[in-house]
């Protein structure tokens, strides 16, 4: 059955299944519920892989709470890598019951978050618990001695800052997280903040991000410019375009991380100009191995 076409009616569904059982050996029948009962428990966390909180179902997102509240807490554990957070009111959601369950999320990979000022400690707390490997978030709005009491941030090695400026002491926090190996802004830098970022040996990549790849006025002379004007050229800077705010955390989907990366290592091949920095726009392709890094 296709995923587009409408699920069988229940009653349907339940005289088969008795028409099914009638025609089984009682030993048989126990074998197939053993079997069921290991498929749903095998297949049930796949259901909560990606919780969305902006675009996602109120549906999805009730029944993970559900979820939280119901089952063990390795449960959540086992089942959710990638959480997009809007906090906003106008979504209706018990904010408080999010947290409780965002704090059993321990082994999440990617974390966007858009959270409301005052920045709550429940919001705090989950992310400390969450301890994401990929985050998008703004820094600038959360005090500097909660970001340092956080300590779930240190298993973060792929960060974007979503704001359009960030302060110092926020800029110098992010460069000392111990596990950092990529990061990208939305903003132009001066070359003493450049200079700060790049000084970290074990940086792999500093990726400046320009307006959504899929606005139809993107222009290419634009970007091409603001590379030529970097202050700093350093072989792990790069300039690219994202198509999604969330584009931080992804990992099965085609993002500006894997674009860069591939931009880098082309260049240390010597296939790429060594003072080319724009990778033009990516996402016009269907995927990353098919673009050369051709300037239009």
């Amino acid at each position: 059955m296709s995923s587009n076409e409408p699920p069988l009616p229940l009653e349907l569904v339940l005289n088969i299944l008795e028409l099914l059982a009638d025609d089984l050996l009682p030993g048989e029948l126990s074998r197939l519920l053993c079997l069921s009962k290991v498929v749903h428990k095998s297949l049930e966390p796949f259901l909560y892989r990606e919780i969305d909180f902006e675009t996602g179902s109120l549906a999805h997102i009730s029944a993970f709470l559900a979820a939280a509240e119901s089952k063990s807490p390795d449960f959540l554990r086992r089942s959710v890598r990638r959480v997009s957070l809007v906090k906003d009111d106008s979504y209706g959601h018990d904010w408080h019951r999010v947290f409780d369950a965002l704090q059993k999320c321990t082994n999440v990979q990617g974390l966007a978050a858009y959270v409301d000022l005052p920045v709550s400690a429940e919001f705090m707390s989950a992310l400390d618990r969450m301890a994401p490997r990929r985050l998008a978030l703004y820094f600038s709005i959360i005090k500097i001695d909660d970001l340092r009491n956080c300590h779930g941030l240190r298993a973060i090695t792929h960060l974007e800052a979503l704001e359009q400026d960030l302060e110092p002491e926020h800029l110098k926090f992010i460069v000392a997280l111990p596990a950092l190996t990529h990061l990208a802004v939305n903003y132009e830098m001066d070359a003493q903040e450049m200079e700060v970022i790049l000084q970290r040996p074990t940086l792999q990549l500093l990726v400046f991000l320009l307006a959504p790849a899929s606005r139809e006025n993107l222009g290419l002379v634009a970007p091409a410019n603001f590379a030529n004007d970097l202050p700093v050229r350093d072989p792990r800077v790069v300039v690219t375009v994202y198509s999604e705010w969330t584009e931080c955390t992804w990992v099965c989907k085609k993002s500006y991380w894997e674009a860069a990366e591939r931009f880098v290592a082309q260049k240390r091949l010597g296939l790429i100009e060594k003072d080319r920095f724009w990778t033009g726009n990516f996402h016009q392709r269907e995927s990353i191995d098919e673009y050369e890094f051709v300037l239009p």
